[in-house]
């Protein structure tokens, strides 16, 4: 039995729209299995597109997932200044898990492959463990040997929950990547870096509990991904951001 399925109530926390891809089977076998689902939205997607469309695709995608309108939190704090607002943005989180009371957080994998990524599992990370609470990681994508790998773990951390998916959570996996459908060149692109891209998200989900103390003064891998995007982002700016909110 996977350990992340025996939990009462769940916050999943996001950096932006689309990140749900990769948990969104879990998050449908929770919800049919009448367990308690919220989600958070660090950002509503808004770097060089429309903000309030990609709210419309979350409310989409949200919906074939089974999650109410009203279990959706959307904090918007714009993309390009996640890192100079980390206290605040604690500060929302916290006021937020304290309302829902989750028994269970689950934030994204720290590896390097996008800031706003290793941001939500920063933040995630320190909240659950100011509420002492269980947390799981899900990966989205890293950088290895000039390859960027999506849908699976760095080779230093080691899923310890696997979901496998059923059929019908395959048919949500579509709409859900239907519902964000100004990002579909982005997905056919990881699908093209790797053949295997499709098979692994559709078959299964991987999760990795919590167990030990993650070290974020440390490059998660020695390929940090976001600097060579067009953000202009570079580790050490994610770097100075960890220690604003650790002084």
């Amino acid at each position: 039995m996977n350990d992340i399925t025996c939990y009462k109530k769940y916050l999943f926390v996001f950096a932006h729209p689309d990140d749900e891809v990769y948990c969104c089977g879990l998050m449908h076998q929770l919800i049919a299995n009448k367990k308690g689902v919220g989600v958070a939205y660090i950002t509503s997607g808004d770097a060089g597109v429309n903000a309030s469309s990609r709210e419309d695709e979350i409310l989409s995608s949200m919906q074939a997932i089974g999650i109410n309108k009203e279990n959706i939190h959307l904090l918007r704090f714009p993309e390009k200044a996640v890192l100079s607002s980390f206290g605040e943005i604690s500060d929302s989180l916290r006021k937020l898990a304290q309302s829902l009371k989750p028994d269970c957080i689950v934030g994204m994998d720290y590896e390097g492959g996008h800031e706003g990524h290793d941001s939500a599992s920063f933040l995630t990370y320190k909240l659950a463990q100011s509420l002492k609470t269980e947390h799981f990681v899900f990966s989205v994508y890293h950088s290895r040997n000039n390859q960027r790998y999506a849908g699976d773990f760095l080779p230093t951390h080691k899923a310890t929950d696997v979901i496998k998916l059923s059929t019908d959570d395959i048919g949500i996996k579509i709409k859900v990547l239907e519902a964000h459908r100004g990002q579909i060149g982005h997905f056919l692109h990881l699908q093209r870096l790797n053949p295997e891209y499709f098979k692994l998200i559709f078959s299964r989900e991987v999760f990795m509990k919590v167990k030990e103390q993650l070290d974020y003064s440390k490059k998660p891998t020695d390929e940090i991904g976001y600097e060579s995007h067009s953000n202009g982002f570079k580790y050490e700016n994610f770097k100075k951001a960890v220690r604003t909110l650790d002084e």
